[in-house]
């Protein structure tokens, strides 16, 4: 110990006993005492969790929706048309954050499941096939593609999906016209879509010509337990029938199928007219600074739920 400091700088070793007891004695000023940091272990709080997921989200969303200039392949086969518009007018949005915590999760689910197939298999000739023609607003990316005639879509489901599909053998309708518009797209945009000096997130279409013959859908079930059901056994009850119903009793990809659609063998002429009336109608509405007429064909009421627009859109389905 420095014993000149703890005597104090006034004070000299040297003193002799008597000069010491002569000074004044002092009282100590009490200085608090630090508290203790905490210590205690630090565990993870959903509470927490949500509460960022929530920041996180509305963050995100706003910089993928603000200064939008396309409509995807999922607008074109789900959205309603009010929400396109509003999205490509950078229309403000008072609350950025989804509406329903379980989509981040689930989107973040099918993208890593688009990643483990087209990762761990060498049979599609193009992956990740964007697809953007900025003279009629759109922009699309394709799963994968085989040859010139195939295109192959990876879907994610929950169970109760999952059971649907493969018992009628038919894809949810959703899935179908987003496939339709991709093949809209190569059949009738493809020079635009390969030659387009704008940036894209992954390569354009390398051949010269498309034909789409062909629509394959490889559809995997994700989440048992989205299926309505209460308890363990439940589950796995239907996890044996859909077992049962894929004839895969020892097949442990049983979550697992692939839909293959010959176009040659039914008329898909309405479908197409769909796609194509649905993306002119957009541009008209755009091109002439119009608003959306509350009988547009393409106005669905029942999106509202999840549409970020719901709160200022004139057409909110009311309860």
């Amino acid at each position: 110990m420095d014993f000149k400091n703890f005597i104090g700088n006034n004070q000299s070793i040297n003193k002799e006993p008597e000069a010491i007891k002569k000074t004044e004695v002092v009282t100590p000023v009490q200085v608090p005492i630090k508290e203790t940091p905490d210590l205690a272990p630090k565990f993870f709080d959903l509470d927490t969790f949500i509460k960022e997921l929530y920041v996180k989200t509305s963050t995100r969303n706003k910089e993928n929706i603000q200064n939008q200039q396309f409509a995807s392949s999922y607008d074109i086969s789900s959205a309603c048309i009010l929400n396109i518009i509003h999205k490509l007018r950078n229309t403000p949005i008072k609350n950025y954050a989804n509406k329903w915590a379980p989509i981040t999760l689930r989107g973040n689910i099918g993208n890593s499941i688009h990643h483990f197939i087209q990762d761990h298999s060498d049979q599609f000739t193009e992956d990740e096939v964007s697809l953007k023609v900025p003279s009629i607003r759109f922009s699309g990316r394709i799963d994968d593609m085989i040859g010139n005639n195939v295109l192959v879509e990876i879907k994610s489901m929950p169970y109760n999906d999952y059971r649907k599909v493969i018992r009628t053998k038919t894809p949810r309708i959703n899935d179908f016209y987003q496939t339709l518009a991709y093949k809209y797209i190569l059949e009738n945009h493809l020079d635009e879509a390969k030659n387009d000096t704008t940036k894209t997130r992954s390569p354009r279409p390398k051949q010269n010509s498309y034909k789409i013959d062909y629509i394959q859908f490889i559809y995997v079930a994700h989440d048992i337990l989205a299926y309505d059901i209460d308890s363990l056994d439940e589950a796995i009850e239907v996890v044996r029938k859909v077992k049962k119903t894929l004839n895969s009793k020892h097949n442990t990809f049983y979550f697992m199928t692939t839909l293959l659609l010959d176009l040659s063998t039914f008329d898909i002429s309405q479908h197409m007219t769909y796609i194509e009336n649905k993306i002119k109608r957009i541009n008209y509405y755009m091109d002439n600074n119009l608003e959306v007429a509350s009988d547009d064909e393409f106005v669905d009421p029942s999106k509202c739920f999840f549409c970020l627009y719901s709160s200022i859109c004139p057409h909110k389905k009311r309860r």
